[in-house]
């Protein structure tokens, strides 16, 4: 009879703790959109906040997808890439113009998205995005532009790097105009190469004539009287008896007038055959031995730069001789 009476007494305190769990469970579920309350131990007021995980998530999602500002056309014939930190994707009809954008980092979102890009023509466009980066910040004096054709969709109105010159013209402009000395580079990707054959077109730089370097003598540099060598380290000789690498006291012959006859192969005192020109009249230069060549040049007319170790690095090209 007391092993029944336990086991009766077992089974209620089971049955007790089963719906204890079953209340606490429903409790718990129904606490998720209570009023959560809180309140300012120094103040009577007391806030009441309904707190709701689920429509959290959903406004952070709505918002993050409002937040791309990506137009993305059908058809294009061309993209550009114009990175400076800020990096964009310009979508370009046949006639250059802005149709379609892609703003490939935040920082582009921030520079460029409240800009009115699309449907300008690509120098405006381009004149626009260097305006805003450097108001915000983004363009630093010594950085650089870089500008990509990244992709060709029309191969018949995209023949060669028209595009890309346009661009590098209105970025040179536009940087000349906020005395920004940043540096241009101009690429296509590498499908667009292998694909197209388009090359970029060199262009000498005009401040340097294409070498990469600038000689003082090119300019009025106090103290450098010789003739620059405009980067090529080759100058014009200056030897005084030098024309062009001839000797000019012989005129390049190596035969200069005998000084014992003057040149008429007698001696003036006994009427006898010169003793120092064996009566030819002329005798070997002194000045070039004969050679007839200026030795400094050895003929050439042009020497090693006077100037040489005074060379610099052409700061417009970087030495790369081209604009």
């Amino acid at each position: 009879m007391k092993r029944v009476i336990y086991y009766m007494i077992l089974l209620s305190v089971l049955l007790s703790g089963i719906t204890t769990l079953s209340a606490c469970n429903s409790a718990t579920e129904e606490m998720e959109n209570v009023p959560l309350v809180t309140s300012d131990e120094n103040e009577d007021e007391v806030t009441i906040e309904i707190v709701d995980a689920s429509m959290d998530e959903g406004a952070s999602g709505t918002a993050e997808e409002e937040k791309s500002p990506d137009i993305i056309p059908e058809s294009y014939a061309c993209t550009l890439r114009v990175t400076i930190n800020p990096q964009v994707l310009l979508y370009l009809d046949q006639d250059y113009k802005i149709i379609g954008i892609c703003y490939e980092n935040e920082d582009a979102i921030d520079a460029y998205a409240e800009s009115d890009l699309f449907g300008q023509s690509l120098e405006d466009a381009v004149d626009l995005m260097i305006e805003e980066a450097y108001e915000k910040d983004y363009l630093k004096t010594d950085g650089t532009v870089s500008i990509e054709l990244a992709e060709i969709e029309d191969d018949k109105a995209i023949t060669d790097d028209t595009v890309l010159t346009i661009a590098k013209t209105s970025v040179k402009a536009a940087l000349e105009e906020k005395e920004c000395d940043c540096k241009i580079d101009l690429e296509i990707a590498a499908e667009v190469q292998s694909s197209y054959s388009i090359e970029i077109t060199k262009v000498p730089c005009t401040n340097c004539s294409g070498t990469g370097i600038l000689c003082p003598g090119d300019h009025e540099t106090p103290g450098i009287d010789y003739e620059g060598c405009h980067g090529t380290g080759i100058t014009v000789c200056l030897n005084p008896i030098c024309n062009g690498g001839a000797c000019t006291q012989c005129s390049g012959s190596g035969r200069s007038t005998c000084f014992g006859c003057h040149g008429t192969g007698v001696n003036d005192v006994d009427g006898m055959t010169c003793n120092h020109c064996n009566g030819s009249g002329t005798e070997s230069c002194e000045y070039c031995h004969g050679t007839g060549k200026c030795e400094r040049c050895n003929g050439t007319g042009q020497v090693t730069c006077y100037v040489i170790d005074q060379h610099t690095t052409c700061p417009v090209c970087d030495g790369s001789g081209y604009e």
